[in-house]
């Protein structure tokens, strides 16, 4: 305000009656004048403009539109809290399933390297019975039915271990718990 050549004095007296908020508010609302009168091309003294706004106290908001503007500031922050607190619930659920993921798949592996040829044999045909996307039936038998000639940096091998073998290998030889999502949350000690 002193910038503006408004003598301190005035700005005293208005901090007295109005207190820091409400110069604050005189000052915004003054802004916002000059702000219409730059924009319509209207001459003004901006100093003397100031002082009669901070003198008659024009501006100043009433306690109930202070009250809605501070509850609405409050529910803004209530809102993006919670939008916080839900996407990382989500991104900590969606990291939770790639890990399990990667553990069935682990599992799996470990399971179909323990077996012997009859078992595998049986894993083969568990497969070949369970895919219907022909593109991947004439892989499985391209790969004679065996698990570890797939290449899983391929997307089609990498369909077949990750949605057909792996589950098919858990079934026939996993414990129950390899395929149970929260059996393996509560392993983790993530309870969400």
């Amino acid at each position: 305000c002193v910038k503006m050549g408004v003598t301190s004095k005035t700005v005293e007296r208005a901090l007295a009656a109005n207190g820091v908020q409400g110069v604050g508010e005189i000052i915004a609302f003054t802004k916002g004048k000059f702000a219409k009168m730059d924009k319509k091309g209207e001459s003004y003294d901006a100093a003397n403009y100031l002082a009669k706004m901070l003198n008659e106290g024009v501006g100043i908001k009433a306690p109930a539109v202070r009250k809605k503007e501070i509850e609405a500031k409050q529910k803004m922050a209530e809102r993006a809290a919670a939008r916080a607190a839900q996407d990382a619930a989500e991104r900590a659920e969606e990291d939770l399933k790639r890990r399990f993921d990667e553990y069935r798949k682990e599992c799996a592996t470990q399971l179909i390297a323990q077996q012997s040829p009859a078992e595998l044999a049986k894993l083969g045909e568990l497969v070949a019975k369970a895919l219907v996307v022909r593109q991947m039936v004439l892989r499985w038998q391209e790969v004679g039915q065996d698990p570890d000639k797939l290449d899983k940096r391929k997307g089609t091998d990498k369909i077949i271990f990750g949605a057909y073998v792996v589950p098919e290998a858990l079934t026939l030889w996993g414990k129950p718990e390899d395929s149970d999502l929260e059996a393996f949350r509560a392993l983790q000690g993530e309870f969400l």
